[in-house]
């Protein structure tokens, strides 16, 4: 489900992709990176990030949901 566009590119993104952003940038960010810009700002591979979204997602941080609750 998309709720958000990247500021940068202009991609869609998901709620996690917005949580990650929320995260690592700001938690009170309005405007958000997805991925790809993301990465490529702190300097993380795809699968960097999907890592860290699994590490944090496992940890419990409320702001990342399962697969299941995104679709």
């Amino acid at each position: 489900m998309s709720f958000s566009a990247c500021m940068n590119c202009g991609a869609s993104l998901t709620q996690n992709d917005i949580a990650l952003h929320k995260k690592l940038v700001n938690r009170g960010a309005e405007r958000f990176l997805c991925p790809g810009c993301l990465g490529e700002r702190f300097s993380l591979t795809a699968e960097e990030l999907g890592e860290l979204k699994a590490r944090f997602l496992s940890q419990g941080c409320g702001l990342f949901v399962t697969e299941e609750e995104e679709a």
